[in-house]
């Protein structure tokens, strides 16, 4: 007898979550995706494992790492509110910003080229 098995990973959305953004401070509609691996058989998921839960910030489009039993919370009640304790940055998109304006600046100027600000 032929056995065929083999191990994949899924991706699935989970919802939108009203949170607030630890990489820019904005409250808005967070994105949260769950990944996971599954075990196949006969190219069929049999078993699921190691589930990571990603917010994705529409503002600034940071991804951040949401915490297990929080994303579970939201998968079972899509109405949960996401505070910046329960996420943790894993990549920052926002950039450097000028402290005056809030205007987006390029790594190396001295000046803020909207507002004329200087960087620090």
């Amino acid at each position: 007898m032929i056995f065929i098995g083999g191990v994949g990973s899924r991706i699935k959305a989970v919802g939108a979550v009203e949170g607030t953004c630890p990489a820019c401070g904005r409250s808005a509609s967070l994105h949260v995706t769950k990944k996971y691996s599954v075990v196949t058989l006969f190219f069929i998921p049999v078993i699921p494992f190691g589930a990571e839960y990603i917010a994705t910030c529409p503002s600034c489009a940071s991804l951040m790492e949401l915490r297990r039993d929080k994303g579970k919370q939201i998968e079972k009640q899509p109405g949960a509110v996401l505070y910046p304790d329960d996420l943790q940055v894993l990549k920052n998109n926002r950039g450097i910003t000028c402290s005056r304006c809030g205007a987006r600046v390029q790594p190396g100027q001295n000046y803020c080229p909207t507002c004329g600000e200087r960087l620090d």
